[in-house]
C-alpha cells in the first residue's frame, strides 16, 4: 500500500507471502460486533467534511510517546491515550496513532509480559497470533467506543490485477462509530506498507533498453512502518476499490456491489483518489485489446501539476504466447495530453497478456496511480510501434507553458495531417527562448526528415511548419531553452501526426465552410488593431485541417505583414531601440520587405538617431555625482560655466525664466531621483526639442571652445560637449524638414 506523510520508523525486509494480510486464526476470541451497536448505514458526509477543521498534532505527539510496558491492562492503556480528549474522533485517532508507532516486527518483547497486557498482545501480533483489527477493536471497546471487526477479501500485495481467484486475499479491518456514523479504518494498512514486492511473473517491455527484456525478480519487498492517513476514516465509495466485506451491509454505500463486480473494478491506487483523478475509459481491471490496441483515459483537475509516466509489462507465465522481440524498441504506449485529460494508447506488439501501470508525481516523485490487465487475442497486420514514445508524452501541458510556450493552434497531442501538405503549429512565446524541432518516423532517420520541418519566431509568435512526405505516422519533438542559458535543450512538447488516409475526403462540411468563409473575410478586413482575429481564423482552419486553396497562404502573408508592421510601429511610437532592432531585422529578411520599405527606412533613421543620442549621453552618464557637486559648489561661477549649465537645462526643458540666476541652477543640480540632472540626461529625447531652441543653445555656447570649458571645469566640459552635440543634431535633422510626426498607419 502507499505511504502517508509521517516519518519512517522501521524498515524490515520480509520473505512472507503477504505482510499486509491479517492472520486467519487468532488465539484470543473477540466478538466481531456487539448487539448494542447501531446498525450499519451509509454516512451522510465524507471524510474531508469530518476532518476539515481538525488538527491532530498534539494528539499524535502524545500518543507516540506512550510506552506499552508502563501498563498492565488494555483498559489502563486506552484510558491513558484518550482521557484528555472529550471528542470520540480524537480518542480513535490517539489509539490508531499509538498502534502505528509500535515496532511490532522488529521489537523484542518481554517474555514475562502477561498475555492480556499490551506487551503480551503485541508479542502475539508479532507471532501472527492476533490481528491488528482485533487489537484495535479491543482498544476502542476499552473506552466504550463502538468498533466492529469486518472480515472479507482485500486487494493486497499478492493480488494480481485482472485475476478473479480470491485465494490468499482474506483479510480483516474495522468500522468505528464516530459522530453518529460508521467510519472505516484498516489498522494493518494504516500502520504498515510494503515496497519492492514482485511476483516475478512480468517482463518489463516499456520503458526498457533494446535487447534487455528480462523477467522481473521475485522478491518479498520491505515493510515500512509508518502511519498511512488514507486508511483512517476512508470513504466507503473509495474503500470498495480495495476491500470487499463478507457482509454487504458493511460496504456502507447506498448501492452495494457483488463480489464479481468488486473483482472487475479497476485497480485504482491510493494516490489516484488523493489527487482527485477520474477514470474516463472502461471501468474494469481487465481490458480487451481490439486488434492489438487499447486506451486508458484519466481526467485531472485544472491546477494539477502531476508528471505522468507508465510501464507496460508482459506476462511471462502465459505459455500460449511469446514475448515481444528483443531486437527493436517497443514504443508501445503513447501518452497524449488534451485539456484536462491524459490518454494512454497501447499498441500490443504481440498476442498475450499485458499489465499497464500508470504513475504520477510532482518534482521527481513517482506514485503508483492505476493498473489494469490487457488481454490481446489478436494483433492487426498493420500495427507498428509509435515513431517515438517521449517521456513527457504528446500535447501541450503545464511543462510547455512553464518553458514559455502557449499552444495556440493545436491543444491536443494528436494532429491529423495530409501528405505533401503543410500543417502549421503555432505558439505564443512568453519567454525569450531558442527552439529546435525534429520530425520522426518509425524506421526512418530523423536526419532524413529534417527538410520537412521548419520553424520561425517573429515577435512573440512561434510557427512550426510540418510537411509529411509520405502517408503514415510521425512524431514532432519541440525542444527549447532560454536565451543565454548554458543548459541544453529540453523537450517541452510533442505531437503525434497521422495522415489518416481513410478519413480524407474532397468535400467540406458546414463547419469547415464557415471556417473558410471567416478566414477569407478576416483576411480582407483585418488591420493592425484586430490582427488577433485573423490569427484565430487561421488557427481554426489548422484545427480543421482545411486544404489550402491559396486563401490560407494569403492569410498567412497578410498576418505576417501586419505583425511586422505593428512591431515597427511600436518601436517608432515608443522610440525604443530595443524594440526597433529586432523589428527592423525581422522585416528586412521577410518576404514582405518591399511592402514595408518606407516603414523600415523610418525605423532605421529613428534607431540611428536614438543611438546617436545615447552615444552623446555616454560621457555625462559616466560622471560621478561628486563631479556635479563640484560645479554646484561654485558660489560665483565664471560666465563660461554659468552659460554651459544654462544651455544644458534649456535642452532638458527648463523654462528660460528659471535659469537667469546661479542660485536657480544650483537648486536644479541638487534635485534627486527622477528630477536629478543625470536621470533627465539618460531619458532625454529630441522629440520635444525644436530647431529654434537648438539654435538658441548653440548661440549661448558659440563664444567658447571645449578646451576652454574643460580647463575651467572637467564636468562643465562634459556638459558642453553633450549640449552642443544635441543642438547640432537637432538642427541637422530638422533643417529643411517638417517636424517628425507620429507613425502613419498604412
Amino acid at each position: 500500500m502507499g505511504c502517508g506523510s509521517s516519518t519512517v520508523d522501521v524498515v524490515v525486509v520480509i520473505h512472507s507471502t503477504d505482510p499486509l494480510q491479517e492472520p486467519t486464526t487468532e488465539l484470543n476470541s473477540v466478538p466481531d460486533t456487539l448487539d448494542v451497536y447501531p446498525v450499519p448505514r451509509p454516512s451522510h458526509n465524507r471524510k474531508s467534511d469530518v476532518l476539515q477543521f481538525l488538527n491532530f498534532k498534539e494528539v499524535d505527539d502524545d500518543a507516540t510517546n506512550v510506552v506499552p510496558g508502563d501498563f498492565s491492562t488494555i483498559e489502563d492503556l486506552s484510558r491513558r491515550l484518550t482521557a484528555a480528549y472529550p471528542k470520540t474522533l480524537s480518542k480513535v485517532r490517539a489509539l490508531l496513532v499509538w498502534l502505528s508507532a509500535q515496532p511490532i516486527l522488529s521489537q523484542k518483547w518481554s517474555s514475562s509480559a502477561q498475555a492480556e497486557s499490551p506487551e503480551g498482545i503485541l508479542s502475539m501480533m508479532q507471532r501472527g497470533e492476533m490481528s491488528y483489527a482485533t487489537f484495535f477493536a479491543m482498544l476502542c471497546r476499552a473506552v466504550d467506543i463502538p468498533c466492529v471487526i469486518i472480515h472479507g477479501i482485500a486487494k493486497s500485495v499478492i493480488y494480481e490485477v485482472g485475476e478473479t481467484n480470491t485465494d490468499g486475499l482474506t483479510n480483516s479491518w474495522n468500522a468505528v462509530f464516530v459522530g453518529g456514523s460508521w467510519r472505516l479504518i484498516f489498522p494493518l494498512w494504516a500502520c504498515r506498507s510494503v515496497v519492492g514486492h514482485s511476483t516475478g511473473k512480468w517482463i518489463l517491455i516499456e520503458p526498457t533498453d533494446i535487447g534487455k527484456l528480462e523477467p522481473e525478480k521475485t522478491t518479498g519487498g520491505a515493510v515500512i512502518q509508518q502511519l498511512n492517513e488514507f486508511f483512517f476514516l476512508t470513504d466507503p465509495d473509495v474503500f470498495q476499490y480495495h476491500c470487499f466485506p463478507n457482509d454487504p451491509l458493511w460496504q456502507l454505500v447506498p448501492k452495494v456491489i457483488s463480489l464479481e463486480k468488486f473483482l472487475s473494478l479497476p485497480f485504482l491506487r491510493q494516490d489516484f483518489f488523493e489527487n482527485k483523478l477520474k477514470l474516463m475509459s472502461t471501468s474494469s481491471c481487465r481490458l480487451e485489446a481490439t486488434r492489438g490496441e487499447c486506451d486508458v483515459v484519466i481526467k485531472t483537475l485544472d491546477n494539477l501539476s502531476l508528471k505522468f509516466s507508465n510501464e507496460l509489462q508482459f506476462s511471462s507465465k502465459d505459455l500460449d504466447s511469446k514475448p515481444p522481440s528483443q531486437g527493436q524498441p517497443q514504443n508501445c504506449v503513447a501518452m497524449v495530453h488534451q485539456d484536462k485529460k491524459v490518454s494512454f494508447s497501447v499498441r500490443c506488439p504481440t498476442e498475450g497478456v499485458y499489465k499497464l501501470k500508470i504513475y504520477g508525481g510532482r518534482e521527481g516523485d513517482k506514485r503508483w496511480l492505476y493498473s489494469s490487465c490487457i488481454v490481446c487475442a489478436e494483433v492487426s497486420d498493420h500495427i507498428i510501434p509509435y515513431p517515438t514514445a517521449p517521456d513527457i508524452g504528446f500535447g501541450p501541458q503545464k511543462l510547455t507553458e512553464e518553458a514559455g510556450l502557449i499552444a495556440m493552434s493545436h491543444k491536443s497531442g494528436c494532429v491529423q495531417v495530409h501528405r505533401n501538405k503543410t500543417c502549421e503549429i503555432s505558439f505564443t512565446l512568453t519567454k525569450f527562448v531558442l527552439v529546435h524541432s525534429t520530425l520522426h518516423r518509425f524506421d526512418v532517420s530523423s536526419n532524413s526528415l529534417a527538410q520537412y520541418v521548419s520553424q520561425r519566431i517573429q515577435n512573440d509568435n512561434l510557427r512550426i511548419d510540418v510537411t509529411p512526405p509520405q502517408d503514415g505516422e510521425y512524431t514532432l519533438h519541440i525542444n527549447c531553452k532560454e536565451k543565454g542559458s548554458k543548459n541544453g535543450f529540453m523537450n517541452v512538447c510533442n505531437y503525434l501526426l497521422n495522415t489518416d488516409v481513410k478519413n480524407t475526403r474532397s468535400w467540406e462540411n458546414a463547419r469547415e465552410k464557415v471556417a473558410r468563409q471567416d478566414l477569407r473575410a478576416k483576411t480582407l478586413s483585418v488591420t493592425t488593431k484586430n490582427a488577433k482575429e485573423l490569427q484565430n481564423a487561421i488557427e481554426k482552419a489548422n484545427q480543421l485541417c482545411l486544404e489550402d486553396k491559396g486563401d490560407l497562404k494569403f492569410a498567412h502573408e497578410r498576418l505576417d505583414l501586419l505583425q511586422m508592421q505593428k512591431a515597427l510601429d511600436d518601436g517608432i511610437n515608443r522610440r525604443n531601440v530595443d524594440i526597433l532592432e529586432p523589428a527592423i531585422k525581422a522585416a528586412k529578411i521577410s518576404d514582405q520587405v518591399y511592402k514595408l520599405s518606407d516603414r523600415i527606412k523610418e525605423a532605421e533613421e529613428l534607431r540611428d538617431h536614438l543611438l546617436t543620442l545615447k552615444r552623446f549621453a555616454h560621457d555625462v552618464l559616466d560622471m560621478k555625482q561628486t563631479t556635479i557637486s563640484e560645479i554646484h559648489r561654485y558660489s560665483i561661477p565664471s560666465s563660461l560655466i554659468f552659460n554651459v549649465m544654462k544651455a544644458t537645462f534649456l535642452l532638458l526643458g527648463e523654462h528660460p525664466q528659471n535659469l537667469e540666476i546661479w542660485e536657480d541652477l544650483q537648486v536644479l543640480m541638487r534635485q534627486t531621483g527622477r528630477q536629478s540632472l543625470l536621470y533627465k540626461v539618460r531619458k532625454f529625447d529630441t522629440l520635444g526639442t525644436d530647431r529654434e531652441l537648438a539654435t538658441r543653445v548653440l548661440h549661448i555656447l558659440e563664444p567658447y571652445t571645449v578646451e576652454q570649458v574643460s580647463s575651467a571645469s572637467a564636468g562643465a566640459g562634459t556638459f558642453y560637449n553633450w549640449a552642443k552635440n544635441i543642438a547640432t543634431e537637432v538642427n541637422g535633422r530638422k533643417q529643411g524638414k517638417a517636424k517628425p510626426s507620429k507613425t502613419k498607419k498604412k
